[in-house]
């Protein structure tokens, strides 16, 4: 399934926001995504027992593009509601003060109020991230 969410930043710039996402986002991203696994899981209101230990996440990013653009491949494994898959991207858009930070791509599978958890609490976990950042400067 499609999706594509935005979360506005309005006290971060475009500039701001593109250099902490070119900061080796592969060495501080995976929390976030297990934050945002964690967060599908108890929305999911399930008690079917997991059965495949704990779980783990598989993902890809690059750094931000000319356009602010990072290419992100996610598999969340043993989150039995989320999606197997997700191929997508963040982009940053906006200007000098302010910005946005978009989630557009596909979800393979899953529960769909638990994989729209999951993307959303990823963006908003970044965005809060990234202003709590520019605030202690």
């Amino acid at each position: 399934m499609y999706r594509e969410l935005r979360r506005e930043l309005a006290t971060v710039g475009i500039d701001d926001l593109v250099a902490t996402l070119a900061e080796r986002p592969a060495t501080w991203f995976l929390p976030f995504l297990q934050l945002a696994a964690g967060r599908a899981d108890q929305m999911a209101s399930s008690l079917e027992p997991r059965g495949l230990g704990a779980p783990n996440h598989w993902y890809r990013i690059t750094v931000p593009d000319g356009a602010g653009i990072c290419r992100l491949i996610w598999h969340p494994h043993g989150h039995p509601r989320l999606f197997t898959g997700f191929t997508g991207e963040l982009q940053a858009t906006g200007g000098p003060t302010a910005c946005a930070l978009d989630l557009r791509g596909r979800t393979e599978g899953g529960d769909p109020a638990a994989c729209t958890t999951a993307l959303e609490t990823l963006l908003e976990l970044l965005a809060t991230a990234v202003e709590g950042r520019q605030s202690v400067g």
